[in-house]
């Protein structure tokens, strides 16, 4: 009976505890999306440690993001790319059109599959597009973003600023950007974020606003991250503050790496010292560790050009020549060769002068051309004659027939004027007269000689000469800037005619040519002089039989 009981008392129990395990399933999400709530969007960054804490209330950041970009960035067309972000809010604080786009099939799909956003825009003429990324994403999202949006395809040709909200930071956020290589060398790149601040009162609010901006070349030469300004809501934020300076008017005596390959009279050098060294300009592991030369440029049109741009914009360079020894083309992956290949993959910074082409012009960026230099065809010289026939080549054989016919009659006419003349004891032989004239005939020499190439008489690509840049290269339109004013000052067209016409450089190919003409100079061999032994054998052939001919005839003459 007692068994019984508990029994039932245990199957009146039941009903009781299935709610209450649904209400614990039920209960249990709710807590943990209001940790998350508590935390802000930005606990999904990675971040090791997170302090709790109130999210901004609703338009606080979006009124915030709005007024940042109305100030700062006036003109510029607006792409949102968003993470988990509530992207309407800021829309609508922004209160013009915008192009959005999620953060996870952006990364899938780099480079954009649109080809209207990898179209080179301008605006106004000469000036640039400016486009304004605006990513809502935490910080380790915004590196990997950034990489493909300001060094990609998207809208090439474009000035591409970002403006970054990463949502909570649990630490300072100039130190967080510091430690990340790729964000503490981006340009024209601004970050915001939140934390509690250390000194707020019960009264005011306790976020505190951090903006940081970065700069790729202006801690002596190398990447920096600066914090702008902090403040609290409701006071005057960083907005009143230019946020993306002119960066590229100085590089701090940056180091850049330029690739090039010898092409007189714009590139020319001399190489200074062989070593071993693993530059990733030349590859990496075992292949890049190869023996290579450090150039010293020598005066030449683009040594004059770097040394200049050098000087005005504050910076270095070191100098080398591509590991394979070409000016770069395409290979059936896509990727090239060379010189344009270095540039392509980034192991160069920018590369002495290279030719336009529209197959190039897709994977590098080109500064503005400084010299025409049309593409023609060059072909060897035709491999030599036949010896054999070299004293009866110069004419057809319609002119030797003519010729054979006006020196019998020449001859014949020359023959008969002597002997009138004169006395039959002083008159040469018919024969003699007739060797005269053929000699004198076929007296002719070439003034000129062979050229080394045949080159054609007209171009069929009218190519021009610049400087190969990374893609999206962001001091492009700086390096134009001073190509442009090089190009206006007619200092370009002053150098090149010096260099052309340079006493020192005529003078030294005048020493090389003697040189040049000993190493040209061939002893002769009897195949150069067997058109001479072919004359004298046809001669001795008809001789032979004419004076055995004349033997007979003599001995008739005497016999009779």
């Amino acid at each position: 009976m007692k068994s019984m009981k508990n029994n039932n008392h245990h199957k009146h129990r039941r009903p009781l505890q299935l709610p209450l395990l649904l209400l614990l399933l039920l209960l249990l999400p709710l807590s943990e999306s209001a940790q998350r709530a508590r935390r802000g969007w930005w606990a999904r960054g990675g971040l090791p440690v997170v302090v709790e804490g109130e999210e901004p209330p609703e338009g606080e950041v979006e009124d915030m993001i709005a007024s940042t970009l109305r100030r700062q960035l006036p003109g510029c067309h607006k792409v949102i790319v968003s993470d988990r972000h509530p992207v309407r809010n800021v829309m609508k604080a922004l209160g013009e059109e915008v192009f959005v786009w999620e953060m996870q099939p952006l990364l899938a799909s780099l480079p954009p599959p649109r080809p209207l956003l990898r179209t080179t825009h301008r605006q106004g003429g000469a000036a640039p597009l400016c486009v304004a990324f605006v990513i809502l994403a935490p910080l380790q999202v915004v590196a990997a973003a950034m990489e493909g949006l300001q060094r990609g395809e998207w809208f090439q040709g474009a000035r591409k600023l970002v403006f970054a909200y990463t949502g909570f930071a649990n630490t300072s956020l100039e130190a967080a950007v510091e430690r990340h290589a790729t964000l503490r060398s981006a340009y024209g790149t601004v970050l915001a974020a939140w934390t509690h601040s250390r000194e707020a009162k019960a009264s005011a609010p306790s976020r505190l606003y951090q903006v940081v901006t970065t700069c790729p070349y202006c801690k002596e030469g190398g990447p920096n991250a600066a914090l702008v300004d902090q403040w609290t809501p409701g006071t005057t934020h960083v907005t009143e503050k230019p946020l993306y300076p002119d960066t590229f008017k100085n590089f701090h005596g940056h180091q850049f790496k330029i690739v090039t390959l010898e092409y007189a009279p714009f590139s020319c050098y001399t190489k200074m010292e062989d070593k071993e060294d693993g530059d990733e300009m030349h590859g990496h592991g075992q292949e890049g560790r190869k023996r290579r030369s450090r150039l010293e440029l020598k005066d030449c049109v683009d040594t004059r050009m770097l040394r200049a741009m050098a000087t005005s914009l504050n910076f270095t360079y070191v100098v080398r020549e591509p590991l394979d020894g070409q000016w770069g083309y395409r290979l059936q992956n896509g990727s090239y060769t060379g010189v344009i290949g270095a540039v392509q993959r980034l192991e160069a910074d920018f590369s002495l002068n290279v030719a336009f082409t529209g197959d190039r012009e897709r994977v590098i960026d080109y500064t503005l051309g400084y010299y025409n230099d049309p593409l023609t065809f060059c072909t060897s010289p035709p491999r030599p004659l036949p010896r054999v026939l070299a004293l009866v080549r110069p004419f057809h054989p319609e002119v030797w027939a003519g010729f054979v016919v006006a020196l019998v009659a020449v001859g014949s006419l020359y023959y008969a004027a002597r002997k009138l003349e004169n006395s039959s004891s002083s008159v040469p032989s018919f024969l003699a007269t007739f060797l005269k004239i053929y000699g004198s005939c076929l007296t002719f020499t070439s003034a000129t000689g062979e050229p080394q190439l045949h080159v054609a008489t007209s171009d069929f690509f009218p190519s021009e000469i610049g400087w190969a840049m990374t893609p999206g290269c962001p001091f492009r339109d700086k390096f134009n800037h001073q190509i442009r004013r090089l190009l206006e000052a007619g200092l370009l067209t002053r150098w090149l005619n010096q260099l052309i016409h340079d006493p020192g450089r005529r003078e030294a190919q005048e020493s090389e040519e003697p040189q040049q003409a000993e190493r040209s100079q061939q002893p002769l061999t009897l195949d150069h002089v067997q058109g001479a032994y072919y004359v004298l054998f046809i001669g001795y052939a008809l001789s032979g039989p004419l004076f055995l001919l004349e033997l007979v005839c003599f001995s008739r003459y005497h016999l009779s």
